[in-house]
């Protein structure tokens, strides 16, 4: 391996940048001491910190993942950068993902490192920030009911979920995709429609007959990623030509029967390590799958279950959070910490669904804070429930403005946005305790 480094002193910190080549594995590329406690965070599995993460006065991120997977490993208080480009052999240089180390407020920094990974990846997302309601099992068996029960509400989009014989296989399980396609703009709302296109369950037909087709565990067999309801679900080798043309007819299809929004969920299939038909990194393979599904659709994509830097470009909507592992108080959180990357990068999509046993005040913490944010206002509830629809009104009313979160390392937030539908507001809430303050300024 041969690795070269280059540091430069810009204002506020530094920037590391360099080329490395050779056979090539976790590469350490850097080391430095912390200062103070951890505050925020990119992904984190407990070994370590995904893309980037903050002290009170620090700021550690990576400004790309193009060909390696950047992350953090801190031990005491040595961080060390690292880029895994899972074994893959490099005959020349490949330029490594640049490093960005910044110093000062956090509240400042966040929003300093999401431009500059702003203007090195020249994000591309659509100037739509779409309010809608995602109809899952609650609505499958009864779809026009849904239809009639969402006309009440000011959506603009009705997708549905789990519409599918298999996963995999893409086969509709009810109507036709153009009858189902139809039938929802006939309600005055653009059709959306779930799918996850790097994966396949085990049972489906492309499972039996399409072995060749996946990526590989070390003893050669299809690499599982997950279950679902007792059966495997198992990543698609996105290197494989095959593979790439039933992508390619699968959302052909679906185009044309007439949808206009996407919701890609399980994409963190595709970067999956493994063995693929291709000799390269599984971050290359991921990006050239989801550059496919951009440059055939030209419609709304929303990422789900994705890895955050290499999806840049290639979605205009990113879930940033999980409600059903992390709770409403855990889900609100990720909400206001990674605010920054919306508008920047993309429309931050919460996609709650907050369930029958919530308060009132609980709610309104959600609609509240969504709507400041000017996040993409999406929820999954039946809507025979009580969404208390004045709060949905609430939150469409406070879309619009630019937006800066205080206290990002606290307890307590203060959320100020200036040129609301509103005019200019200021919104201050304790998460844990449930108290709130709003103000029009």
């Amino acid at each position: 391996m041969e690795l070269l480094i280059e540091k430069e002193e810009i204002k506020n910190g530094e920037i590391i940048t360099g080329k490395v080549k050779g056979k090539l594995g976790k590469v350490k590329i850097y080391e430095a001491r912390l200062q103070g406690d951890i505050v925020l965070k990119g992904w984190d599995d407990n070994k370590k910190i995904d893309y980037f993460f903050a002290t009170e006065k620090s700021f550690f991120g990576y400004l790309s993942s193009k060909i390696g997977h950047p992350f953090f490993v801190v031990k005491d208080d040595i961080v060390e950068c690292y880029i895994d480009y899972y074994d893959t052999e490099f005959d020349d240089y490949v330029e490594i993902e640049p490093l960005v180390i910044l110093h000062g407020n956090v509240d400042m920094l966040v929003n300093v490192y999401s431009d500059m990974v702003k203007k090195n990846l020249e994000t591309s997302f659509s100037n739509w920030n779409p309010v809608g309601w995602s109809c899952k099992w609650n609505c499958l068996t009864n779809f026009k009911e849904s239809l009639d029960y969402a006309k009440k509400y000011p959506f603009e989009v009705f997708q549905i979920d789990f519409w599918y014989k298999n996963i995999g296989d893409w086969e509709p399980k009810f109507s036709s995709f153009e009858e189902i396609a139809e039938e929802i703009k006939s309600y005055g709302m653009k059709p959306g429609i779930w799918i996850a296109p790097f994966v396949v369950l085990e049972g489906s037909d492309i499972f039996k007959e399409k072995k060749n087709w996946f990526v590989k565990d070390e003893k050669g067999n299809p690499k599982k990623i997950y279950n679902i309801n007792g059966k495997g679900l198992y990543a698609l080798d996105l290197t494989n030509n095959e593979v790439e043309e039933h992508i390619r007819n699968i959302f052909l299809r679906i185009k044309n029967a007439g949808f206009e929004y996407f919701k890609l969920d399980f994409l963190f299939a595709g970067i999956v390590k493994g063995k693929r038909k291709e000799s390269v990194t599984p971050i290359q393979s991921y990006r050239k799958g989801l550059k496919l599904i951009r440059d055939l659709l030209g419609e709304f994509i929303v990422g789900v279950r994705a890895p955050l830097l290499p999806s840049i470009g290639y979605v205009d909507g990113m879930k940033i959070t999980n409600m059903s592992e992390k709770g409403l108080y855990g889900a609100l959180r990720d909400v206001i910490t990674r605010y920054f990357m919306n508008g920047r990068w993309w429309w931050n999509a919460p996609d709650f669904s907050l369930g029958n046993n919530i308060s009132t005040t609980q709610k309104k913490l959600f609609f509240m804070t969504v709507g400041i944010l000017n996040n993409m206002l999406f929820l999954s509830d039946s809507l025979k429930g009580n969404l208390e629809n004045y709060l949905f009104k609430a939150a469409l009313k406070l879309r619009g403005g630019k937006v800066f979160v205080k206290n990002i390392g606290a307890k307590g937030y203060e959320i100020k946005a200036i040129g609301t539908n509103i005019g200019d507001v200021r919104f201050r809430l304790c998460i844990e305790t449930e108290k709130s303050e709003f103000y029009i300024e």
